[in-house]
């Protein structure tokens, strides 16, 4: 039996979508985190939602990114054990 790669490579594509969100949304959470502690320190003003905004931005890209690689370890598991399989079973029927 064949497995075909199509399936893998939705996923891989959807893999680089959700390390691209990660990445863009840390980028500017950390911006917006920048800007807030410029603004806090020079000029003594507070921005408290920007502040909660720029947290959630980098909590939601740290998590992305986490789950990117979370994704990326389980594909490649699943194929080493789809490979195993074919394999075990090729042998399986040279021995019979």
């Amino acid at each position: 039996m064949e497995w075909g790669n199509k399936g893998i490579e939705v996923i891989e594509t959807r893999h680089k979508l959700i390390i691209g969100i990660g990445f863009l949304s840390t980028s500017i959470g950390i911006i917006m985190a920048g800007f807030v502690g410029y603004d806090w320190f020079v000029n003594h003003i507070g921005h408290e939602v920007l502040a909660i905004v720029s947290a959630f931005g980098i909590l939601l890209g740290v998590q992305m990114l986490i789950l990117s690689s979370l994704s990326s370890m389980l594909i490649s598991l699943h194929q080493e054990q789809i490979h195993y399989m074919e394999n075990r079973l090729k042998k399986g029927k040279k021995s019979k």
